[in-house]
């Protein structure tokens, strides 16, 4: 059984349209089709490629609507920001790890030396 999805837009394929291959795959009538030799897209039809950030399967030009790439997108950004803010942490530790050795060495007593004359 092929599960059709309903285009988010309201967009309908018109009869005698031939629908492209890629919306096929995606199991949407409406999102890419052919009519008068002319290929209609829905504008939230988009193409991605790289590496899918949770399995770390490499993709190449897969076709989707933009509302189902959307949790994608969202899993990827929060993976990128967690390591920036890893990153963040660790200078901001070794920054104030230095400080504290550098506040310590001048908080020193400074022991006075005599001077001796030398006449």
């Amino acid at each position: 059984m092929k599960t059709i999805i309903i285009c988010s837009q309201g967009s309908i394929k018109p009869k005698d349209a031939v629908i492209t291959d890629n919306a096929e795959s995606f199991g949407c009538e409406a999102c890419e089709y052919i009519y008068n030799n002319v290929i209609h897209r829905c504008n939230k039809f988009i193409s991605l490629a790289g590496q899918d950030p949770q399995t770390g399967v490499t993709l190449n030009d897969i076709h989707k609507c933009a509302d189902t790439w959307a949790p994608i997108l969202q899993t990827e950004m929060s993976g990128t920001n967690r390591g920036q803010t890893d990153a963040i942490v660790s200078l901001r530790n070794e920054t104030v790890k230095r400080q504290d050795k550098m506040l310590h060495i001048i908080k020193r007593p400074v022991m006075p030396r005599l001077i001796e004359d030398k006449q």
